[in-house]
């Protein structure tokens, strides 16, 4: 496959997505989602930003990103040569106590050729026209890659992260603290003793997204688990802090994509 051409290329299971992909054509805006996240960088100029750290990534840096976790990436260079491997899954069946064993941090390790091999191999059969051979692959493949993650080798690039701002860090323990009860930014800058202007400007500056869209994403995805475990679509908007249920349907239709109280049966 030519590297220099932007394209995406997918693997769809029901409950694990590949892809391969090159340039920003289907990224999209939400920086927390309600699954899990591997994610192999293969080339680029990028910057990888969390809560609490960010990096510029280097060549065949995997990250592991839990679900319901802030991150960001930051592309400096041409889109073309943003390369990378990305799998998104949620818990199921024998694999679940595993996925939530290895995926409880956010944290960046050096992919060894073994795990680039995983990879790799589902790259090839991405064009397969089997959709259950693709499956059994995708499927097998993800377990390979939990197995060989080691979160004790995060240490080997603890050199290359950088820490944010104390305001910002102190901002976002309070922020994911305090979801449903938080009514303005001036409460989270009043909190960490900052004015409402310098606390907008910094949480901008260092996270990359505005601090009232931060809640926001946050809200709507602890709506979206909720909801899921069988909470009602009012209920669950009433116990993440939205004032009227009509603004949360329509921010929530907006991001997932589905009315709240269709989110099981679109998962299904």
């Amino acid at each position: 496959m030519v590297q220099n051409k932007v394209f995406a290329d997918f693997i769809h299971a029901n409950d694990v997505i590949f892809k391969h992909a090159n340039g920003m054509r289907d990224i999209f805006g939400l920086e927390f989602h309600p699954f899990y996240e591997i994610f192999l960088f293969l080339g680029g100029d990028a910057e990888f930003i969390s809560g609490s750290f960010r990096t510029k990534l280097e060549k065949n840096s995997l990250i592991v990103i839990p679900k319901e976790s802030f991150h960001h990436f930051v592309v400096h260079g041409p889109e073309e040569e943003y390369h990378r491997y990305v799998l998104n899954f949620t818990p199921f069946g024998r694999l679940q106590s595993l996925i939530e064993e290895k995926m409880q941090d956010v944290y960046i390790i050096p992919a060894d050729e073994e795990m680039l091999l995983h990879f790799k191999r589902l790259e090839k059969h991405a064009n397969d026209t089997s959709q259950y051979k693709k499956e059994l692959l995708l499927e097998a493949a993800l377990t390979d890659i939990l197995l060989c993650i080691d979160p004790t080798k995060n240490i080997d690039v603890q050199d290359t992260l950088v820490a944010i701002n104390p305001f910002v860090e102190k901002a976002v323990k309070y922020i994911n603290s305090n979801i449903s009860s938080i009514s303005s930014m001036e409460e989270v800058a009043a909190a960490v003793n900052i004015s409402p202007s310098y606390f907008a400007h910094i949480f901008k500056k260092e996270l990359h997204i505005p601090p009232n869209k931060y809640l926001l994403e946050k809200k709507l995805v602890m709506a979206n688990r909720l909801i899921d475990s069988g909470v009602g679509a009012a209920l669950a908007a009433e116990q993440c802090g939205f004032n009227t249920y009509c603004g949360f349907y329509r921010m929530y239709k907006k991001v997932f994509g589905v009315a709240p109280s269709k989110t099981k049966k679109a998962k299904a």
